[in-house]
């Protein structure tokens, strides 16, 4: 199936949901009720390709595929209040999942077969490696496992990716009459010249949002480097934008991208504030004609004008200051 692809992300909670409710309002666009993160997670897309494609060697193939295999059982298992965490992605998408990415590995697999390696005692206990020691001595154990090598070019690899998106996501568009899948954060702001080259037909969207208020909000709720600055330190503010720069030391590329009509930046608050002039943008930006449904309401900018200018009521105002006088060219002025 050829579908067409509209990747929202940010700077880290930087209102990328306010754009993809946008989007969801409009005829033929709909989106997961979940952050689809496959991609760029540890032991991901991203982490396979290096590992198969750019970094390869004769055990690291056969670890990343096995690390891959275990995550994509983690993100299929299902979760609940008493029991590990899992993502139900077989029920969300209405296939099964495993199955898909069993395909998906073989088709990259050249050989399976029996071999050791130390790396297989590594995460054995002391007393089931003693245990180990004791049946080689006896002979009783030939530590055999089953291996993988795979050595794909990058070409193969790409395409096994593009068919293997295509199968997950095919049944989710059929049932919804989706003519193009909006991912949220699906793509990480780090990483968007590698991850677009997994699709066929796709466009980004990087929605910028002024850095006092994520400060705030991954304050509020205790979020990633949130936590670290909850007290309201001067050591801590220095910290968030150590990691807030982190995450901009591609934006140059994210510009070239943008001459390329690859990307489209947009800023939270014009969202909000100016609607129907951040739609015109993303029309001429998709090529597309926006046709409103009226009968969906997903986009509610008097409630996300609530998060515009948070940081104008913390206790700590020192501290906003200076994170203005850091990064005040990110900052939002209108």
């Amino acid at each position: 199936m050829n579908i067409n692809y509209v990747a929202v992300s940010g700077y880290g909670w930087s209102g990328s949901g306010a754009v993809v409710d946008l989007l969801r309002e409009f005829d033929g666009f709909n989106s997961f009720d979940f952050e689809f993160s496959m991609i760029w997670e540890p032991n991901g897309i991203i982490d396979l390709e290096n590992a198969l494609v750019k970094n390869w060697d004769f055990l690291g193939n056969d670890s990343a595929i096995k690390n891959f295999i275990n995550y994509c059982h983690v993100l299929d298992r299902k979760g609940g209040k008493f029991s590990k965490w899992g993502g139900n992605i077989s029920t969300k998408f209405s296939i099964d999942f495993i199955k898909e990415s069993d395909i998906f590995i073989d088709a990259l697999t050249d050989i399976k077969y029996s071999g050791y390696t130390r790396l297989h005692d590594y995460n054995l206990s002391a007393l089931l490696l003693f245990i180990k020691r004791i049946k080689r001595k006896l002979r009783i154990d030939n530590n055999s496992k089953n291996m993988y090598l795979s050595r794909p070019t990058e070409e193969k690899f790409l395409l096994e990716v593009k068919k293997y998106f295509n199968r997950l996501f095919q049944e989710y568009v059929y049932k919804n009459n989706v003519q193009t899948l909006i991912f949220d954060q699906s793509i990480s702001i780090s990483n968007i010249s590698t991850s677009v080259r997994y699709f066929n037909k796709i466009k980004c969207i990087v929605v910028d949002r002024d850095p006092r208020d994520i400060y705030i909000d991954l304050i509020n709720h205790k979020a990633l480097i949130g936590l670290e600055c909850i007290n309201g330190s001067r050591e801590s503010t220095k910290k968030y934008i150590k990691w807030h720069r982190a995450l901009r030391q591609n934006s140059k590329e994210l510009q070239q991208m943008e001459n390329k009509e690859i990307i489209l930046n947009l800023k939270f608050e014009e969202v909000v504030l100016r609607p129907e002039l951040v739609i015109d943008k993303i029309n001429n930006f998709l090529n597309v004609k926006l046709t409103r449904n009226d009968s969906v309401n997903y986009f509610n900018p008097n409630m996300s004008k609530k998060n515009i200018g948070l940081w104008k009521t913390y206790k700590f105002q020192k501290e906003i200051d200076f994170i203005y006088e850091e990064l005040k060219e990110y900052c939002y002025k209108g």
